[in-house]
């Protein structure tokens, strides 16, 4: 018992002594030193920042990079800790560590470097977004624009280079909307020896920070597809309320054109938030991620890239030996050739020239030629330009007129050389390129017989031809995800609209391409693709599929869609088009001996006076079940066919290069060919 009340008291003590205690501690907490614990509690600030989530790659149909993400260093201000007065001085020391160290920094205004000043060439969008964003005239000049920026950011004692730099990131911070709560972006992927440098001065400079940052890669194949990939910018003011309520902060970049903007939502993930807690000093106290990020989906193409460097290759190379070579091909400046899928409506390779690297862009020199390069190696002539088809066209007469009846396949007409359909004298009597006698479809299509089509198309009818041209496509939407021109065809309405007057002579000429017919080369290749499937046009595409960001697994894919095949199941009429179309392969020296034939259709559609151009649409291979369909044009040149045999000749040797790897290594999930998924 006594010593069972010893442990009770002892017990009791040490609560007194801990309670004593306790009491002393609050004492000191909330009498002695109260205010300045509560001062220190009151500086804590607790913030919440994004944490940006990884853009999802873009892949070839293969899986192998054309845009990835790299670890990068950008250099930023932040407006908080940017003392007002500092800005320009700031600019100016930061832009001498940069230009010493070799690199660029960011400036997107449109106006020339040197005085006179006068607006970028190709920037037209950018000058007028500019204008709006200074409140100025949309008819107002460079130097005007010049002006009102050396008087809103109070440049008046700066002149020369200085000058310009400092309009140049002045105006790009206020485009930016640079406030306390949106940082600027003033250097992009600086070295990490410029890192060391700035990071050693930073002292002298409040506001100005280094920021390890997720920066989009285009330096694998991608840096070869500008137009298809298209690039990333600042979202623009006028932007800023649609991306805002839809979770975006305002200093976030997104997808322009191309594959990057119509699979922004895809691609871009999902942002992540940390809460940072600050003492009164600034100094970090804690973080704690609230939330994590969610890299977004990558999206894969179809495009084989091996095949679509071959291709780039074969129109370049195959373009500037046309120029050395002299009279017929002196002219020559420019083309284009789409590949497709027979069976699926993939686009396998698609090739324009001139072109560009998407690198070139982010140095001011090479970005300033191609903006003023007449020949424009900033469009996109396989999905954005139109041309006359040319004798390309007839095909589509030729079905037209099978369908309705109108011929067989032993209907003639005779060839003069000259067509007469009035007596007039003084009549419209176009020619052909030759004299054929008495012809058939089939020789008419093989030979080109001007003649036959402008007899035909007149008996057919222009409201007919237009009809079977949509059925093929032509003129009509063609399903592809990235923007292309839907292309126009020749009709009575089109021509009275802007003035004209339709005339028999306009049907004619409809009938064999000309007029006022102008499509694209991807639509061609859609006709292409829809002889060889004897009526069926699917819908091009260029997205295979959407993966999970490591392509493990399959979001959504692409399944071939059918467009058109209302003229299917009438293999006999199709195959009068197709014999035409390999009698015309036949006659062709660089195409008479490929394995398993091709058939084709050329054009030499009249441009002006003095310049045709060069058409080619066709199939391969010909005497089997047809997997690549294609169209080529050439601007102010000749033989694009014979261009297209040594498309279809790169095509197979890759296929067979494909093959023999799978052959020893089955597993591999790479060595299929190029149109594999169709078969």
């Amino acid at each position: 018992m006594k010593s069972g009340k010893i442990r009770v008291i002892a017990l009791a003590v040490m609560v007194a002594v801990m309670g004593a205690l306790c009491g002393f501690r609050l004492i000191e907490y909330q009498v002695v030193n109260g205010e300045q614990y509560l001062e220190a509690a009151g500086n804590r600030t607790v913030s919440e920042v994004p944490v940006n989530a990884a853009r999802g790659k873009i892949v070839d149909r293969f899986g192998n990079d054309l845009v990835s993400n790299k670890a990068g260093f950008n250099l930023v201000f932040d407006r908080a800790f940017l003392k007002e007065g500092t800005e320009n001085s700031t600019i100016l020391a930061l832009t001498k560590i940069l230009s010493d160290a070799g690199e660029d920094w960011v400036d997107d205004l449109p106006i020339s470097r040197e005085s006179p000043y006068t607006f970028l060439p190709g920037e037209d969008e950018d000058a007028a977004r500019m204008k709006k964003k200074l409140g100025m005239q949309t008819y107002a000049s460079a130097e005007e624009c010049m002006a009102e920026i050396i008087n809103k950011f109070g440049l008046e004692e700066y002149s020369g280079a200085e000058l310009r730099t400092l309009a140049g990131v002045r105006y790009g911070m206020y485009a930016g909307d640079f406030s306390i709560y949106n940082r600027y972006t003033f250097a992009e992927d600086i070295s990490p020896e410029t890192v060391t440098v700035v990071e050693e001065v930073s002292f002298k400079y409040p506001g100005v920070s280094v920021s390890a940052e997720s920066i989009r890669d285009y330096s694998g194949d991608g840096d070869l597809l500008p137009h298809i990939i298209g690039s990333m910018s600042a979202i623009f003011p006028e932007e800023v309320e649609k991306y805002t309520q839809n979770g975006y902060a305002l200093n976030d970049k997104v997808g322009r054109e191309g594959i990057e903007a119509v699979m922004e939502s895809e691609l871009r993930g999902v942002s992540g938030k940390i809460v940072v807690e600050q003492n009164n000093k600034g100094d970090v106290i804690s973080t704690t991620v609230s939330k994590e990020p969610v890299a977004g989906n990558s999206v894969v193409l179809t495009l084989d890239m091996e095949f679509q460097k071959q291709v780039q290759t074969i129109l370049e190379e195959f373009i500037i030996n046309l120029q050395r070579a002299g009279k017929l091909g002196r002219n020559a400046n420019s083309g284009a050739i789409v590949v497709l899928d027979v069976k699926t409506g993939e686009v396998l390779a698609a090739a324009t020239y001139p072109t560009y690297k998407m690198s070139d862009l982010s140095d001011p020199v090479l970005s300033a030629q191609i903006n003023s390069d007449l020949l424009k190696p900033k469009t996109n002539r396989a999905f954005w330009e139109i041309y006359r088809p040319g004798s390309t066209f007839k095909t589509v007469t030729a079905t037209g007129a099978l369908f309705e009846g109108i011929i067989d396949e032993k209907s003639t007409f005779r060839c003069g050389g000259t067509y007469y359909y009035d007596t007039n004298p003084n009549g419209y009597h176009p020619t052909c390129t030759g004299v054929h006698g008495n012809i058939a479809v089939v020789s008419a299509l093989t030979q080109s017989c001007n003649i036959f089509f402008y007899d035909v198309g007149r008996r057919l009818t222009i409201e007919s031809i237009d009809r079977y041209a949509a059925i093929y496509g032509l003129g009509e939407e063609t399903g592809l995800e990235i923007r292309n021109a839907p292309g126009q065809v020749a009709s009575p309405k089109l021509v009275e609209d802007s003035g004209g007057t339709w005339y028999m002579g306009n049907t004619w000429q409809a009938a064999i391409g000309q007029s006022e017919t102008k499509v694209t080369p991807l639509q061609m290749a859609i006709q292409a693709m829809t002889v060889a499937n004897k009526g069926t046009r699917y819908a091009a595409h260029i997205i295979k599929s959407v993966n999970s960001y490591d392509l493990t697994q399959i979001v959504r894919e692409t399944q071939p869609e059918v467009l058109n095949d209302e003229l299917a199941g009438h293999d006999e009429l199709f195959d009068i088009v197709q014999r035409g179309m390999q009698g015309a392969a036949n006659r062709r020296a660089s195409m008479v001996n490929l394995p398993g034939g091709a058939a084709i259709k050329t054009g030499t559609p009249q441009v002006t006076k003095e310049q045709t151009n060069s058409t080619v649409i066709g199939y391969y291979p010909a005497q089997s079940a047809p997997e690549i369909a294609f169209a080529a044009v050439i601007e102010g040149g000749e033989y694009s066919a014979d261009m297209a045999a040594q498309v279809i000749t790169a095509y197979n040797t890759l296929k067979a290069q494909r093959s023999g790897q799978q052959a020893g290594n089955p597993a591999s999930p790479d060595s299929s060919d190029p149109s594999s998924s169709g078969e």
